[in-house]
């Protein structure tokens, strides 16, 4: 079975997703701005697939809520570090 190369960046957006609420709850060992680095990866392969290679999936919409909140999260972290 061949994946559609519009998934990977939905893969990668649910793989952040799942490390984050490990890291959160179990406390893996895994930094926090590599876990991110994976989402970021997330939202910068989907954009380019959705309009660099015009490949449009109704999915993308998640991986484009989950990275507006990443944003929101990394602003929030560089204008009022703890």
């Amino acid at each position: 079975m061949i994946i559609k190369r519009s998934y990977y960046g939905l893969f990668c957006t649910v793989f952040f997703v799942i490390l984050l609420i490990l890291k959160m709850t179990m406390q893996i060992p895994v930094m926090t701005f590599v876990i991110f680095g994976i989402g970021y990866l997330g939202l910068a392969d989907t954009l380019y697939v959705r309009y660099r290679l015009k490949e449009k999936n109704n999915l993308d919409y998640i991986t484009f809520v989950i990275g507006a909140l990443m944003i929101i999260w990394t602003l929030a972290e560089v204008l009022f570090p703890h």
